[in-house]
């Protein structure tokens, strides 16, 4: 049997996981908030089309199941 054991120390003290969980998930909460708020009110100089294919240069994730059967090698009889 193995058994693994985490201590979190913050300062030269352990800190109980529970608290430092919360901590990291009230930052990335708050993280979170900022980057939405940002993007909601920056200002749409562009059309709604251009903008969704301008967002960060992610590739189309939708496409038909032709398509994605295609992709996977996938014969459209199965």
């Amino acid at each position: 049997m193995m058994n693994v054991e985490i201590r979190f120390v913050m300062q030269g003290k352990e800190v109980p996981v529970d608290s430092s969980v919360e901590a990291i998930v009230r930052e990335v909460r708050a993280s979170v908030r900022e980057e939405i708020s940002r993007t909601l009110t920056k200002p749409d100089q562009h059309g709604s089309e251009s903008r969704r294919t301008d967002t960060s240069g992610m590739p189309v994730q939708a496409l038909s199941i032709r398509e994605a059967g295609r992709l996977l090698s996938i014969s459209p009889r199965t």
